[in-house]
């Protein structure tokens, strides 16, 4: 049991209804569903509820709630230095019916994923080049470590564009783990991300960007690291 002693205690989050942001995934006498949920001061959550969703590993042979994998991978990213939505709670619990569990993040205030933002042709290209430089700016650590994100599609970038800066934000990080190698980790985050990216826009020059940068920093990748 873990959560941060500004938010309301874990017992709160267990019980605690919401609107669910989409239709719970059920499969195998299991459920795994994101609910919204705003406090009186107007402060919002997302609260990940689980139920018989596991994996197993040598730590854990007889299993355990995927959303532990996500918790851990959440303090990972923050060891790192990679920004996350910020972690607020989590617990889990053996029951009759098998493993509960529940993960806890604040909402990203004013952030769009770089899905809608590309789709919806929401910046010009000087935008999206800097949004895309702090993008990478954000990945590096994580793929420096060897880790890689493992689930890098668009949809889970979020970011919130200032003046000064672009604030970024990685979300669905159950899939993140250590790889072969920095180059490897790299490679299999970005051809993941470029190959969507390609399919709302990414321009030419953009997809040179993301090549450069890398190079830079110790860790090249080959011309089509795009191609599977």
């Amino acid at each position: 049991m873990t959560h941060s002693p500004e938010t309301p205690p874990i017992d709160f989050w267990w019980t605690v209804q919401g609107e669910w942001a989409e239709p719970p995934n059920e499969r195998r006498g299991g459920m795994s569903g994101v609910q919204r949920v705003t406090l009186e001061d107007g402060t919002r959550y997302y609260v990940k509820r689980q139920r018989n969703f596991t994996f197993r590993s040598l730590r854990y042979p007889l299993g355990a709630p995927t959303l532990l994998r996500e918790w851990n991978n959440l303090q990972t990213f923050a060891r790192l230095g990679v920004p996350t939505a910020p972690a607020v709670a989590f617990d889990m619990r053996r029951e009759a019916d098998g493993w509960h569990a529940v993960l806890v993040t604040r909402a990203l205030e004013g952030y769009i994923s770089l899905e809608e933002g590309f789709s919806c042709a929401r910046w010009d290209e000087s935008e999206r080049a800097r949004i895309l430089t702090h993008v990478l700016e954000a990945l590096a650590p994580l793929h420096t470590a060897g880790r890689k994100h493992g689930h890098l599609y668009p949809k889970e970038v979020f970011v919130r564009p200032q003046a000064d800066t672009v604030h970024v934000a990685l979300l669905d990080l159950e899939l993140s783990r250590r790889h072969l190698s920095r180059r490897h980790a790299a490679r299999s985050d970005l051809r993941r991300l470029v190959n969507s990216l390609l399919g709302r826009g990414l321009a030419p020059q953009e997809f040179d960007l993301i090549r450069d940068a890398y190079a830079r920093k110790g860790m090249p990748l080959p011309g089509d690291f795009n191609r599977r």
